[in-house]
């Protein structure tokens, strides 16, 4: 579900992308996902306010609370992230917890 306001530009810019969302999901998903969108300032969500706009929440068939997407406003990222939940994939967005060996590694001095 899409959380938005009308008044909100990064929502009227999402606008277009979400709608190809939905198209992607309906193909790739056999329309087992569905993909909608909320004004926020016409409806209320119960039990649910958003920190702001737009907020893009997946809530699986399994779960009776949503997951929050916190990635891009991409539709790969968006459609990826839908994938993801849905195969049962434990980290989903953000970046992933690195083992201390891995953050050592990683670094670089200048």
């Amino acid at each position: 579900v899409l959380y938005y306001s009308p008044d909100c530009g990064h929502c009227r810019k999402l606008a277009p992308v979400w709608s190809r969302v939905a198209e992607k999901l309906s193909e790739s998903e056999g329309g087992e996902v569905v993909v909608a969108q909320m004004d926020m300032s016409a409806n209320d969500a119960l039990g649910f306010e958003p920190e702001g706009f737009p907020t893009v929440v997946f809530y699986p068939r399994t779960a009776k609370q949503g997951i929050e997407y916190d990635g891009s406003r991409d539709e790969h990222d968006i459609v990826q992230f839908v994938k993801d939940v849905r195969a049962g994939k434990p980290h989903i967005g953000g970046l992933p917890d690195l083992a201390e060996s891995e953050v050592e590694g990683a670094k670089v001095e200048l």
